[in-house]
């Protein structure tokens, strides 16, 4: 081979390393700014959101409405799917148990780390759908009781 062919070569692989370099050094750090929030959000899901769905829980179980919280971690399938954390409070009456057929009123707050936000989304008797995305940073014990309390009046 030609040296200036061969010189050409190697400039052409040593930048295309560089390249790679640089692009996994961005996707690490990507990934543990990911992990961080990740974390961040099972912090604030124990601190406060918890017990924020634990409060109107106890509050409305005096009037014969059952609660569960129910709490899922973040996952990642072989195939490539994603589950995000999320944290949910579920309401039902002792003959109106929550199943795939039957709605019951629903709140969960869910981690969407690689926009680094919440999703809320509500389910009530009938209906159920996003309420949309919100900043961690954000939640408070008053902020997710109302969330639960506009649920509840559905």
């Amino acid at each position: 081979m030609e040296k200036n062919i061969q010189s050409e070569l190697e400039r052409i692989l040593e930048k295309n390393r560089q390249t790679n370099e640089k692009i996994q050094s961005e996707k690490t750090s990507r990934e543990n700014k990911e992990l961080l929030f990740l974390n961040e959000f099972y912090k604030v899901s124990k601190e406060i959101i918890r017990p924020a769905m634990e409060e109107i829980g106890k509050a409305v179980s005096t009037n014969g409405i059952e609660y569960r919280i129910t709490e899922k971690a973040d996952l990642s399938a072989r195939d490539g799917r994603h589950e995000p954390a999320e944290i949910t409070v579920s309401f039902f009456t002792k003959d109106r148990h929550p199943s795939p057929g039957n709605l019951s009123p629903k709140f969960s707050v869910t981690c969407i780390k690689r926009n680094f936000e919440v999703s809320y989304y509500e389910s009530s008797w009938s209906t159920g759908g996003p309420l949309g995305p919100g900043k961690l940073e954000n939640i408070t014990v008053e902020l997710i009781q109302h969330k639960i309390l506009e649920v509840l009046k559905k």
